[in-house]
């Protein structure tokens, strides 16, 4: 899609467009889009990938797929958050997994449940902070 508007318009938008656009395209196929809970989950896009990046101290590339990928997954889980509609599973053993295996992960999305819970009263459950677990995996990975 950038690189289609580059072309077409004659303009050079950056790579980080994409994650934005990508999400005005998955709110517009909702039931109910709403201007407001699209800039409200943009800018929470945003706070979560600092998050991300201060949770291991260093920058992640915004060119790279993993990021691209990543940004598209955070999506449909702020969507899910803002709707009430989040997973909701009991695979503890995988989680625990999880967990063990990448605790610098689990800290991280346990900053993302504690931001989310902050800014939306909203408690995120085990199945989408294990969710939120194999993103941050794989991004800093």
């Amino acid at each position: 899609m950038i690189a289609h508007i580059n072309e077409r318009l004659h303009v050079t938008l950056p790579e980080e467009e994409a994650g934005n656009i990508a999400f005005h395209l998955v709110n517009a196929q909702t039931e109910n889009p709403n201007m407001e809970q699209t800039l409200l989950a943009v800018r929470m896009l945003k706070d979560i990938f600092r998050i991300v990046q201060f949770s291991f101290q260093h920058s992640i590339r915004t060119d790279s797929v993993h990021y691209t990928r990543f940004v598209t997954h955070m999506q449909f889980f702020l969507q899910r958050v803002m709707d009430r509609k989040m997973l909701s599973g009991n695979d503890v053993a995988v989680f625990k997994q999880m967990k063990d295996n990448s605790p610098e992960s689990y800290v991280c999305a346990d900053r993302i449940r504690d931001y989310i819970k902050k800014s939306l009263q909203v408690d995120i459950p085990q199945e989408e902070v294990l969710y939120l677990m194999l993103h941050i995996s794989r991004i800093i990975s």
